[in-house]
């Protein structure tokens, strides 16, 4: 039964942008509230293409536009028609309200941000690692990336291996897992010389892959909604030859060869800078009499373990909160707990563990806690408010947009910036002939190249025998310089 809504407000309404692509939970919410006059709310309207634009405009008024192939056609290129531009802001203006920061100033206080750039190199083992990831996502033709998953799969990936070597490692060992099933089940298929194919090395695994990424290494870094858009349905499995299993033999092989590479790695440069900014940040919040808070965002839970690991060792142990999209690590628990205890019959337990777990860790980190590391679940809602009303220090590991807390210290793909609520703005830079913060002696580095060359030759054995040794040679030259 529909809820007779007086006024429905949606937050972070870009989430709704697919509804005319029949995505299931847009069409689900916009369904609930077909009656319902609506507000949508967001800051980024425009993502990726302006289609995303008329779709949330089709969620308000799917009339408005009319289909989507004719706002494609008519609009797609309004950016170099000037009267084709003015007609599309004219049908907007009664829609669509833009808000821009300097109109409210002088309504609400924002934060004053001071930029410190604490710049980092990664360590050689590190660039080879993803000099080597990188060529292989490069490649035409893969097993282990089918075309119809190929952009979301390659977007994940590139997400991980910005993140940590233990992300990258982790979502490698999935795909040589996944990819391995499907071989033994091509080899039996063949062996069977069925004249039907049921399951072919390539049937129905292919979502399957992204969204075991997605659930297993990534933390709210992509929506139901971006899955469900970039699955198509693959062609119509055919029997493996054997030329195809010898391929997949191949790609594993090198699979296996890049994880180990990548599991080698116990240390990693940017988290090792990371503890320099947090130290300046720290130093900085302290002659501002700011609270010594800060708030640490990366996309992968592996990054997080690591992150806790690196810190706890690092003389901050115990003065870590966990935030991610589950919460259910045993200290959020135990927080949970005590924060259910302390506030046993008031308005504040809601009843739900979702809301009310969240609320528990803000209060943790803000009363005790000095670090939260947090996943992309931490940076809306309740949560996001909770640390911008303290003075905090804000991190991220794998996106340049730091939040509006007061003092703040962003890490992106290869550097650390740390700011803070000063009255000016400055950045500081060290020269870009800086050296890694993670320091191997020369007997570990020699293991390790080691290492890498007996993988490398692994995989180059595999590849030859598959008749892909061309390429692959070509490929380590290119990933070796």
């Amino acid at each position: 039964m529909t809820v007779p809504w007086d006024l429905a407000i949606l937050d972070e309404a870009h989430r709704l942008r697919n509804v005319y692509k029949e995505a299931k939970i847009a069409v689900a919410i916009r369904s609930a509230l077909e009656t319902a006059p609506k507000m949508l709310l967001t800051a980024t309207p425009l993502q990726n293409s302006l289609s995303e634009l008329y779709g949330l405009v089709s969620f308000i008024d799917d009339s408005a536009f009319g289909d989507s192939r004719t706002f494609a056609r008519k609009y797609s290129r309004a950016g170099e028609d000037g009267d084709r531009f003015e007609e599309l802001k004219s049908r907007l203006e009664p829609l669509c309200h833009r808000t821009l920061r300097r109109q409210v100033v002088e309504y609400v206080s924002y934060t004053e941000r001071r930029p410190l750039t604490q710049e980092f190199s990664p360590s050689e083992e590190e660039q080879v690692l993803y000099d080597l990831v990188s060529e292989y996502l490069r490649r035409e033709e893969l097993a282990a990336l089918p075309y119809a998953q190929r952009a979301l799969i390659t977007l994940v990936l590139r997400k991980l291996l910005a993140s940590s070597t233990f992300a990258i490692a982790g979502a490698l060992d999935t795909m040589v897992r996944r990819l391995t099933k499907e071989l033994r089940e091509g080899e039996a298929l063949l062996e069977a010389e069925a004249a039907t194919v049921t399951e072919s090395v390539h049937d129905g695994g292919d979502q399957d892959l992204a969204e075991a990424l997605v659930e297993e290494q990534l933390d709210g870094a992509l929506s139901a909604d971006d899955l469900e858009e970039l699955s198509e349905p693959e062609p119509a499995p055919v029997p493996p030859t054997r030329a195809q299993l010898a391929f997949i033999a191949a790609e594993i092989s090198e699979l296996e060869a890049f994880r180990d590479l990548a599991q080698l790695i116990t240390e990693n440069a940017k988290g090792e800078a990371l503890l320099t900014a947090l130290r300046t940040a720290f130093d900085r919040a302290a002659t501002l009499g700011s609270s010594r808070k800060a708030v640490i965002f990366t996309e992968s839970r592996r990054t997080q373990d690591y992150l806790i690991r690196l810190l706890s060792e690092n003389g901050y142990e115990g003065r870590i909160v966990r935030f991610s999209g589950t919460n259910n690590d045993p200290a959020a628990s135990d927080i949970y707990r005590e924060w259910r205890q302390r506030h046993a019959g008031s308005d504040r337990v809601t009843g739900s563990r979702a809301v009310d777990i969240r609320a528990a860790l803000a209060d943790e980190f803000r009363t005790s806690a000095e670090i939260m590391i947090a996943t992309e679940a931490a940076a809306e809602g309740t949560t996001s408010s909770s640390a911008r009303s303290s003075s905090t220090t804000t991190c991220r590991g794998t996106r340049s947009v730091s939040s509006s807390a007061s003092a703040a210290a962003t890490a992106t793909g290869r550097r650390t910036t740390c700011s803070s609520s000063t009255s000016s703005t400055a950045t500081t830079r060290p020269t870009s002939a800086s050296t890694s913060c993670s320091q191997r002696s020369s007997a570990s580095s020699r293991a390790y190249s080691e290492r890498a060359t007996r993988c490398w030759e692994r995989s180059r054995v595999a590849w030859t025998s598959s008749g892909a040794s061309a390429r692959f040679t070509s490929a380590a030259a290119r990933a070796r310089r």
